[in-house]
């Protein structure tokens, strides 16, 4: 190398004289650049070349098995959250923890913060949401990314939103940092239910295998949660006169008990140890 006309990049009032540059590839593709210098003229002879080609091949090796054990690792962490997470809906028969769990474990096993928005006859209502919110109780999903994944009743990815030309979320929604995000309609039998998502500040957060989970996921939380609400109206309706819609007569004798109860537990703490004794 001629100093005066020739710069490395990565040295500076560094005299170099030979330099080696060695991509570092997995298949077609590069990874890295290995690179070997001298401040010696002609430093390198055709075997120490072939030795640096040696070690830009086994570097390859060892990137590719970390980048490897890394994704099992992470994969096989994320099926056992949700392993958990499928076991926990047996037992969940009430609607907000259902949704808690579903947003919980998410954040266990995906790189990302959840959202969630339910959907009833009188429109969307937040149920999680990471970030703050302003203003305005009814949500407009009209042409966001949300709006558009219920309106094809499809999960929407997308992977760097600063190339994307639509909105995120309703004006009304800051959420805290959103670089990607990923919205799943939930539905029942072919009714909606809600809105999951996630949202990262990261690029491409999720990769194929893991958009898969979190459907796969949205799908069994989607069953649990029809049937949280339905034990709710069950329970509502049990419990409420039809026509008035207050409690009925069974609600009011068992509240009415209970007040007895505490109202004589109460009454008994009051009673001093000398007056018991005396009643003794």
């Amino acid at each position: 190398m001629i100093e005066k006309t020739e710069v490395v990049g990565y040295l500076r009032d560094i005299r170099i004289t030979s330099l080696i540059v060695m991509p570092v590839m997995e298949g077609s593709t590069p990874v890295g650049l290995l690179t070997v210098d001298s401040s010696r003229y002609h430093a390198f002879n055709e075997p120490e070349q072939k030795t640096v080609q040696m070690f830009s091949v086994q570097i390859a090796k060892i990137l590719e098995r970390q980048r490897v054990y890394t994704f099992i690792k992470h994969d096989f962490t994320a099926h056992r959250i949700i392993k958990e997470f499928s076991s926990g809906l047996a037992a969940s028969i009430r609607y907000d923890v259902v949704v808690q769990k579903m947003c919980d474990s998410a954040k266990q096993a995906f790189p990302g913060e959840a959202f969630f928005f339910e959907h009833a006859d009188q429109g969307f209502q937040v149920k999680h949401f990471p970030g703050e919110i302003t203003g305005g109780q009814k949500i407009d999903f009209a042409g966001t990314i949300i709006g558009l994944a219920i309106d094809n009743r499809h999960k929407e990815y997308v992977s760097d939103v600063r190339q994307y030309g639509m909105k995120i979320f309703p004006p009304q929604f800051r959420p805290s940092a959103c670089r990607s995000i990923i919205a799943v309609p939930l539905f029942y039998e072919g009714g909606l239910l809600g809105v999951f998502g996630m949202i990262s500040d990261r690029r491409e957060f999720l990769d194929s295998r893991q958009i898969n989970l979190i459907e796969l996921m949205c799908n069994q939380a989607a069953t649990s949660i029809a049937n949280a609400r339905m034990h709710a109206e069950i329970e509502r309706m049990a419990t409420t006169d039809g026509l008035t819609g207050l409690f009925n007569h069974r609600i009011f004798q068992e509240k009415l008990t209970d007040e007895l109860k505490t109202f004589r537990t109460i009454c008994h703490a009051a009673v001093t140890p000398a007056h018991r004794h005396r009643q003794v």
